[in-house]
């Protein structure tokens, strides 16, 4: 598998800015509540504590690795992407500009047992991807990835942001001695009882 310069790990998050380019407070219209360890300490009456602001927040950039709208130079090669959603609310149906597809190799849970191919990769908040992407063919040109709406037909849960994320550079070619072996992890099958103990 890639290893090395060859791997990117790729965290996204929603956030809101001012003017002045300052971090917006999603929660500036809400009261903070304030913990005690007893309703005693508090002054408050049992039962009247404030409760938690909600973390349905959106922000309305999307930024990668902090930033926002970044690019990235890359060798005319395959590249292990390591893909986090770290919004609180938002989900991200990502794909590439030019239709390349994802080769998908893992979880958060880990390796796959083989690898999938994807056109796009739909991660919720919290979730991650392993996957590999060939550049291979594509010297100095410009791939778009982005996150597009929904396409799976659901009628449930909420939708994916449209936007575009970051772009990849593609430079000249590289003499990269690697693979996506067809076995990528043994999983055990598990063994569970036929009678549960109550």
């Amino acid at each position: 598998l890639p290893h090395g310069r060859f791997v990117i790990p790729l965290m996204f998050t929603d956030r809101s800015f001012t003017k002045d380019n300052r971090l917006r407070n999603p929660f500036r219209h809400q009261s903070m509540p304030m913990r005690a360890a007893s309703p005693a300490m508090s002054g408050m009456p049992a039962g009247t504590m404030a409760t938690d602001p909600g973390t349905a927040t959106v922000g309305s950039q999307v930024l990668v690795n902090g930033r926002f709208a970044p690019y990235r130079y890359v060798r005319a090669g395959r590249y292990r992407l390591q893909i986090l959603n770290s919004s609180l609310f938002s989900s991200y149906d990502f794909a590439l500009s030019d239709g390349r597809p994802f080769v998908q190799i893992g979880t958060g849970s880990g390796l796959l047992p083989h690898p999938v191919t994807r056109t796009d990769i739909l991660l919720g908040p919290a979730q991650r991807a392993d996957v590999i992407v060939d550049f291979r063919h594509e010297q100095h040109s410009r791939v778009l990835l982005s996150s597009i709406p929904r396409t799976d037909g659901s009628t449930t849960g909420i939708g994916t942001r449209e936007a575009a994320l970051m772009q990849f550079r593609v430079g000249r070619t590289t003499h990269q001695q690697v693979h996506v072996p067809h076995r990528l992890a043994h999983i055990p099958r598990l063994v569970t009882p036929k009678k549960v103990a109550m």
